[in-house]
């Protein structure tokens, strides 16, 4: 598991949204350069973020800003472009992972 804060509202420069501010991992980041979320050198970072912005669009999506949201997906399945809701009713569901999402003005 892990935590990470992205910069999902960037008002000054939109170069700036997605970017990670922060992530419970210190190997999320690059050592010497700014990270996209979805660049992450951490596996479980880069697949989240892409996860996210698979289904809702942008960092700064209305749905992200508002309200908090919270979905499971088959993490197999968003590398390759479509992403795939996971059926927990099967027994089959161990690539299955949940991200959850809240917006917090700084």
């Amino acid at each position: 598991s892990a935590v990470f804060v992205v910069s999902h509202v960037a008002l000054r420069s939109q170069e700036q949204e997605g970017l990670l501010v922060g992530a419970s991992d210190a190997q999320a980041l690059h050592s010497e350069n700014l990270t996209k979320a979805d660049e992450s050198p951490r596996q479980i970072i880069r697949t989240a973020a892409r996860a996210i912005l698979q289904r809702f669009g942008t960092w700064d999506s209305k749905q992200l800003t508002d309200e908090e949201q919270l979905f499971m997906f088959n993490a197999g399945s968003g590398t390759n472009g479509s992403l795939q809701d996971c059926d927990t009713s099967s027994e089959e569901h161990s690539e299955c992972m949940r991200v959850g999402t809240m917006s917090v003005a700084l």
